[in-house]
């Protein structure tokens, strides 16, 4: 898979710049929710725990990508993730609630990872990248190093991995936490590499908007892509905005710009759709696809609905900015947009209800 930069270690870059911003923000809340652990900023405990995982993160990062991870890098991730509280292996047997699996007794733990090292750098390299990172992750996890902080240190390494490797990071979220802890569980790393690249390209076609937006504001001055990079990369513009372009024109609540437009200038011209108003209420209907909208002006919010899929999307007008949530949860425009033009069916809404 191709990546749309050439390089993410160029510090220079304000491509860089914008997309860490925007990764780090989503990835330290994915991770957290993995956990169990919600992002709320009120909370003082929960606002450290955001920091400790951003610090954690943006360190992992800074490691060049022509280096090769070591022991005392892991170390160090573990111990900006737990603020100090942990910086060393564990020293007892690890119990995992719920698994199966039998973690690495605590006297052959550096043995392990010093073998996993080998593997990954001398004999896994010329596997395929996210097969690769499957092979680390779980056995990684199986080895259960620390007393705590494995999994959310385990993402953390594979975001580092991919990007040293110049490949598409992974978020993955508690909405797939499933999943993810049974290919671990039942070890089966085809299947996880597998998980990876589905996850790794709905983050493409998130990294490929931030690089279109800076690219037509005119702040990239000198492309960071390769000759191929920059045909790959002209490729997935293209058919982003066909498959935007045709969504739109098909379903046209489920279209960012068509929204904004609707959330700022209230009552619709499109023939597409039918609006009827009450008080300071406007309801708007895709008769096509059966999608809503209403819009409130006195609360300046506007809920849509996905035929078969029982997600709650929200705009919100806060301060002199509009926000974009999922479910309650707050999400970057370009996640908005990819989740209203992949509509998750009730099954698998049901599904995902459950495993919370």
């Amino acid at each position: 898979m191709y990546t749309i930069f050439s390089e993410l270690y160029d510090k220079k870059g304000i491509y860089r710049k914008k997309y860490l911003e925007n990764l780090i923000n989503r990835f330290t809340n994915a991770s957290l929710g993995v956990e169990d652990i919600e992002g709320d900023l009120a909370d003082t405990i929960q606002a450290m725990n955001i920091y400790q995982q951003t610090q954690a993160l943006e360190y992992a990062l800074s490691v060049s990508a022509d280096e090769q991870l070591t022991i005392n890098n892991i170390k160090q991730i573990e111990e900006l993730l737990t603020g100090g509280e942990i910086n060393n292996f564990r020293r007892t047997q690890a119990q995992v609630i719920g698994s199966k699996v039998e973690r690495t007794k605590a006297q052959y733990i550096y043995m392990e990872l010093y073998n996993l090292f080998d593997n990954y750098y001398n004999i896994w390299n010329d596997l395929d990248p996210f097969l690769r990172e499957a092979y680390f992750h779980i056995r990684f996890l199986h080895i259960h190093p620390f007393e705590d902080g494995n999994g959310r240190t385990a993402r953390i390494l594979l975001v580092r991995n991919l990007c040293a490797n110049n490949q598409v990071p992974c978020v993955i979220t508690k909405e797939v936490k499933q999943e993810y802890c049974n290919y671990i569980e039942n070890n089966d790393a085809a299947g996880l590499a597998k998980f990876f690249k589905t996850i790794a390209t709905k983050e493409l076609n998130i990294m490929t908007n931030i690089y279109r937006n800076l690219n037509e504001k005119g702040l990239i001055e000198d492309s960071l892509m390769t000759e191929e990079q920059e045909r790959k990369y002209h490729e997935l513009s293209a058919e982003s905005f066909d498959a935007i372009k045709g969504k739109e024109e098909d379903y046209p609540l489920r279209n960012v710009n068509n929204l904004v437009k609707l959330f700022k200038y209230s009552a619709s011209e499109d023939d597409k759709l039918k609006v009827t108003g009450l008080g300071r209420y406007e309801h708007f209907l895709d008769e096509k696809s059966g999608d809503v909208a209403i819009y409130s002006e006195e609360n300046r919010v506007m809920s849509i609905g996905l035929k078969g899929d029982s997600r709650y999307f929200r705009i919100i007008q806060k301060i002199n900015e509009l926000c974009f949530e999922i479910d309650k949860h707050d999400v970057p425009v370009q996640e908005f947009e990819y989740e209203l033009q992949h509509p998750v069916k009730d099954e698998e809404n049901k599904k995902m209800i459950k495993r919370k």
